[in-house]
């Protein structure tokens, strides 16, 4: 019998089948479909799951969505029980019926930036957990630098992220937050990116496999592509090894907590390297975006892997 892999996302279908229906949104859609085609190549089937209310027990879920040859999706209603899912939407329950390709502690404390900083401290700027105004004086004590961000605690995609000069901190701020020393990174990597960057490594199986460089918009800081920035893929021979280097203890660190698929973001300034956050959900490259190879080489080894845990 053919296993079952299935996506959960906590977002609607629109009516003619599309998950994300802006032309902005291209590479959510397409992805979905590169990793059906390679998983059905491994006979595995792929199917999207939408809203956990359309969870039974029993490890089954009432109405799926099944993914065309046209790029949409057809509702199918009836009852399916996926082998393993990939969830991209944060379930927040198990009954032991459930088998997730990150484990459920692993995705709380992909949640938790400021959980993240207690675990990876040596890697990271110096950092603050901030719960009111009452904590600015200690901010100030303890941050050094001229200029100071805040990062909202849960959020992802540069959402809520502020960079504040050290004498004018918002009163407006919400909280909790965590407030970090301002790295500058406009100096870049030599043989690898000109300008401000961050280096994103795909991790899977506890391997880095591929990355991305991802570089703000013209007078930016943020490099999300959310918040208009570009990006490049790089297969695993070409990441600086200097980084991996760099990177493999905190990797070690992040694996004891479950985590099969997952990201680790990091920037050099002050001639260092630093860790910038892990996202346990990161946005998967469609093959469109590949240009030597790098992507094909991740679909083929998140496949693979899908393919270990299924056995």
């Amino acid at each position: 019998m053919r296993k079952i892999f299935a996506v959960y996302y906590e977002r609607d279908v629109n009516k003619l089948g599309q998950l994300y229906p802006k032309k902005a949104d291209r590479q959510y859609n397409e992805t979905l479909f590169d990793i059906r085609d390679k998983l059905a190549e491994k006979n595995i089937d792929f199917v999207l799951i939408t809203h956990q209310n359309h969870y039974v027990g029993n490890g089954q879920f009432f109405g799926y969505w099944q993914p065309c040859d046209n790029s949409r999706y057809k509702k199918i209603d009836e009852l399916i029980k996926p082998n393993l899912i990939l969830d991209k939407g944060h379930i927040d329950f198990n009954d032991g019926f459930l088998n997730f390709f990150n484990s459920h502690d692993f995705a709380r404390l992909g949640r938790n930036k400021y959980t993240q900083a207690i675990i990876a401290e040596d890697f990271i700027p110096r950092t603050q957990l901030v719960c009111s105004e009452k904590d600015y004086d200690a901010v100030l004590k303890n941050l050094k630098t001229e200029q100071i961000v805040a990062k909202p605690l849960d959020l992802n995609g540069g959402n809520g992220v502020t960079l504040y000069d050290r004498n004018n901190l918002n009163e407006n701020q919400t909280f909790p937050v965590i407030m970090q020393e301002f790295v500058e990174t406009s100096g870049g990597i030599d043989g690898m990116v000109n300008g401000r960057h961050d280096i994103r490594l795909y991790i899977i199986d506890g391997e880095a496999v591929m990355c991305s460089i991802r570089q703000p918009k013209e007078g930016g800081w943020l490099s999300n592509t959310h918040q208009g920035g570009t990006i490049h893929f790089y297969n695993k021979s070409e990441i600086n090894q200097e980084l991996l280097k760099f990177a493999q203890p905190i990797i070690k660190k992040f694996n004891q907590f479950g985590g099969k698929f997952y990201s680790i973001d990091f920037m050099h300034g002050d001639d260092r390297w630093y860790m910038v956050e892990m996202n346990d959900r990161p946005g998967m490259p469609a093959l469109y975006q590949d240009t030597n190879g790098a992507i094909k080489e991740f679909h083929e080894k998140l496949a693979t892997m899908i393919k270990k845990e299924l056995a």
